[in-house]
Formats: structure tokens, C-alpha cells, sequence
């Protein structure tokens, strides 16, 4: 959280970018909590880091699924919003201007008015210490103050919670982005041994069935217990574990390591789609392990498989 990661600015279409997500959050949420959406009628073009952006939108959403615990309504919208000079109805930090709002809101537990003074600061959390390091909503305030942009909140026990987020528009065209295309044949597999393990079930059938299709060999686990219990059956013959970071038992980190103490040469190839995951991130980049930000595209996936195994590449 302390070492801010540079930020690539482009022009890019705000609705466009939560279409791109949808898949994703839904995965994420689960399938107790319905989502809505409610996108401006004309794209939203804002200057802002992609990436972050994403980040900013996983993180209300998973806070959103937390507070959900039985079920609810996850509501995503964006509008249009000129402030006039003399309208002070928006917050503090509102200023004159066209701005893109970008709103999430909750059916959840909600906050009373102490929580909701402190949410912004850096590690406080009222999640258990196993679900939540209070680094994910202090890191939005964070990108959004990079964006030059503000955030304003509205909750109350048991009614849920609004976030409002503006950002500054702009009246440019979004960049188109050119992606090089990639030939599938040139990164499937020869039989190559993988050991997959993922404990959300939907994500680790797909991973298992796009491998097999693509002629590697699979094996899958759901936790670090059951990965050991197979690496030491078949002896670490394996040439790439491909691990989640975060699993029920212990991290992939730590799983890794138990790896590498038996079989130095194995190759390790970590994931995660989790925003929070940047605890472990200066470990992760210390030790060298590749990694894979999820979500991510079928060609995405085996050319960092095909990198990992058959490359010198030691970073993410």
C-alpha cells in the first residue's frame, strides 16, 4: 500500500470497462446476490488508469458481497454530472465541473456514523482478521485522489451503502487498444504436467477443461493439504504448478515454498483476482514467482504458462 505503483493514463469509456467486468463480478459476489445495472445512455470517457480503476470497482464489489452475508442487491450505475458554481449539495469536495459518477450500492448490513469516519484509513477494517487487511478502501481513496477525483458515502445500520465516486470527463474518444494476435496452436501443450489449485470450483473446472482441451495434463486441487497430497503421490513430477494465492488452508506462497523445498526446479505460477492480494505482493516479487492477475482470457493464461515453464522469466 505504501509503494504506489505507477499509473498508465489513457482515455477510456467508463461504461465500457463495467461491461468488460460484469462476468467477473458476478463470480465474485456469488449467486445469492443480484446484480443491477443502470449505465449512462452515452459512453463516459474519463483519463484514468485502467487497472486502478478495476481495482477501485473489485474492491466496492467484494465489500458490498461481505456486507451481503444472506443476499441482496449489488446496483452499479454511472451518469453525467455538471456541477454548477453554487451547487453545494454533493459534498466537501465537490467543485465546479463535468464529471462521470460512478455509484455502488448495497442492500448489506450498512455502517454507523463512527465506521463511516474512519473506513478511508489506512488497516482499519471490521472484517475478521482473516478476511480483510483495511487496505482495500483505503487504497481506493488513494487512486481516486491520483484521478483528481472525489468519493462521498452514505450509509446507516441496516440500510446499506451508497458510494458515489466522481471523476473528471473529458470530451476525447476512449483508446482503442491493439491487441497482437496470438496463435493458439504455437502455445498448446505437449503432455506437460499441471497441477492446478483453485478453491472456487467454477474457475477450477474451467482452468482444468481449457488445459486438458489444450493437450496438457491435469491434476486439481482445492487447498494447499490436498496439493501436497498429490505432489508427494506423483512424486513432484510435475512442470508447473499453477496456484491461486489465496486458499482455505494457507497461501500459495507458502505452498510454493513447501514446493520448492522438495523439488527446487519446479516451476510456480501464481493468480489471484483478489485486490487485497498486494500484502503478500513485495513476497511474491522477493521470491520471484510469475504471476497471473485474474481475470483473464484463455490466451492470457497459456502464454504465461508457456513463459513461465519454457522462458527465463523469473518476474510477473
Amino acid at each position: 500500500f505504501s509503494c504506489k505503483q505507477p499509473m498508465s493514463f489513457q482515455i477510456i469509456n467508463l461504461n465500457g470497462l463495467i461491461e468488460d467486468m460484469t462476468k467477473m463480478i458476478r463470480r465474485l459476489v456469488g449467486e445469492n446476490i443480484q446484480i443491477n445495472k443502470y449505465l449512462n445512455l452515452w459512453p463516459l470517457s474519463i483519463e484514468a488508469d485502467k487497472r486502478t480503476i478495476e481495482q477501485i470497482i473489485i474492491t466496492l464489489a467484494i465489500n458490498a458481497r461481505d456486507a451481503m452475508s444472506e443476499g441482496g442487491i449489488l446496483t452499479i450505475k454511472t451518469k453525467n454530472i455538471n456541477i454548477a458554481e453554487n451547487q453545494k449539495n454533493l459534498g466537501s469536495e465537490a467543485r465546479p465541473g463535468h464529471f462521470a459518477c460512478l455509484s455502488v450500492t448495497d442492500t448489506g448490513t450498512g455502517m454507523d456514523k463512527e465506521t463511516l469516519e474512519h473506513i478511508f484509513e489506512p488497516f482499519y477494517t471490521t472484517k475478521k482478521h482473516d478476511r480483510g487487511t483495511g487496505l482495500g478502501l483505503a487504497a481506493v481513496f488513494g487512486i481516486i485522489k491520483e484521478h483528481k477525483g472525489w468519493i462521498e458515502v452514505n450509509s446507516k445500520p441496516n440500510s446499506g451503502t451508497n458510494f458515489d465516486i466522481y471523476f473528471p470527463a473529458v470530451s476525447k474518444a476512449p483508446v482503442t487498444e491493439k491487441k497482437e494476435k496470438i496463435p493458439i496452436k504455437s502455445l498448446k501443450g505437449n503432455g506437460e504436467r499441471i497441477l492446478i489449485v483453485e478453491d472456487e470450483a467454477k474457475v477450477g473446472t474451467y482452468v482444468e477443461r481449457a488445459l486438458t482441451k489444450n493437450e496438457f495434463l491435469t491434476f486439481s486441487a482445492t487447498s494447499s493439504k490436498e496439493a501436497m497430497e498429490i505432489f508427494e503421490k506423483e512424486d513432484g513430477r510435475f512442470d508447473l504448478v499453477l496456484s491461486d494465492v489465496f486458499l482455505p488452508d494457507e497461501s500459495g506462497v507458502q505452498l510454493a515454498e513447501k514446493m520448492k523445498a522438495k523439488k527446487p526446479g519446479i516451476h510456480i505460477l501464481l493468480c489471484s483476482g483478489y485486490p487485497e492480494y498486494s500484502i503478500n505482493w513485495s513476497e511474491i516479487q522477493k521470491k520471484g514467482f510469475p504471476f497471473l492477475q485474474k481475470p483473464y482470457t484463455l490466451i492470457s493464461l497459456l502464454q504465461k504458462i508457456h513463459n513461465t515453464i519454457y522462458s527465463s522469466e523469473t518476474n510477473a
